[in-house]
């Protein structure tokens, strides 16, 4: 009886009913055709992503390694390490001629910076002294 009395008569009601039910069902049939749309998209995206990776197959299939693509590759890497080698022996020569000691360089490029692990250190420490005691050294008081 209260829902009685908040409408005056059945015709009132409804009205309402028929117009909330009408209101209702656009939302759904809006949602739907968002749904419909948005799957039309995530479909129409998976093609892109499997048209990519197919592209990137056929690109690796073209590349394919043969012999002499490998031993440019291998040559490439001999050459890199060699240059990092003389790098690195270079700023060690520079630290030692700054006067720094073996243990500073240690830390610096072993700890700090990880450039190179321990026996690397040593090894290319005990090559650049080999090669500083090797070049003649000019002193300027002695003239």
């Amino acid at each position: 009886m209260g829902l009685l009395k908040l409408f005056k008569d059945w015709k009132e009601l409804e009205r309402k009913l028929r117009r909330s039910f009408t209101k209702r069902d656009k939302i759904l049939q809006e949602n739907k055709i968002d749904v419909i749309q948005l799957k039309e998209k995530i479909v129409s995206k998976l093609d892109i992503r499997l048209m990519i990776i197919d592209e990137v197959r056929a690109e690796i299939k073209r590349e394919s390694r043969t012999p002499r693509t490998i031993a440019r590759t291998s040559q490439r890497k001999r050459v890199d390490k060699k240059l990092d080698k003389i790098e690195i022996m270079q700023e060690i020569g520079s630290m030692l001629q700054k006067g720094l000691s073996t243990t500073e360089i240690y830390n610096v490029l072993v700890i700090q910076k990880a450039i190179i692990k321990k026996t690397c250190f040593y090894k290319y420490l005990k090559e650049v002294r080999k090669h500083i005691a090797r070049t003649p050294r000019t002193n300027s008081a002695n003239k």
